[in-house]
């Protein structure tokens, strides 16, 4: 299915996309961190939104 958007100036790039990160992402014996380990980068980056449409209802809290 995806041979029709072979002629589009984005296909090369979105092949590697996909080959890099979107297929090992299905595989299941691939090597990951557990999501714990993001955790506080997470809420690093959520304690201080840098625009939001909830900022001013952050800010008021």
């Amino acid at each position: 299915m995806r041979e029709q958007f072979r002629a589009h100036k984005y296909f090369a790039a979105t092949e590697e996309f996909i080959d890099k990160y979107d297929c090992p992402a299905f595989d299941p014996e691939y090597d990951t961190l557990a999501i714990e380990f993001f955790e506080p980068m997470v809420m690093e980056l959520f304690a201080r939104p840098l625009d939001s449409i909830y900022k001013a209802a952050i800010v008021k809290t």
